[in-house]
């Protein structure tokens, strides 16, 4: 594990080769398994940022429908403490 990365909020992705995964890298890639297998909403213009629980979206969705649909699917994965939804609609 890269030690510098326990403390960035940014989300990372979690190598399987890896003996020492820590609690904070497993919510990690269960909210990136939901956020890339989920058809209600494309995830390929947002970032996720996670920290101590707290899970922030930010970048560009086409609708409000698919900017709900991510928080509500994020309320779903245990681990997350609280999720600032700063999703922009687009209309495009």
């Amino acid at each position: 594990m890269n030690p510098s990365s326990k403390h960035s909020p940014t989300l990372t992705t979690v190598s399987h080769d890896t003996m020492d995964i820590s609690a904070s890298d497993l919510l990690a890639e269960r909210i990136e398994n939901m956020v890339v297998h989920n058809p209600h909403f494309d995830h390929t213009k947002m970032l996720l940022k996670m920290k101590e629980g707290k899970v922030v979206l930010e970048g560009k969705v086409n609708t409000f429908f698919e900017k709900q649909m991510v928080q509500e699917a994020l309320k779903h994965v245990d681990g997350i403490d609280a999720i600032y939804n700063h999703l922009e609609v687009t209309w495009n």
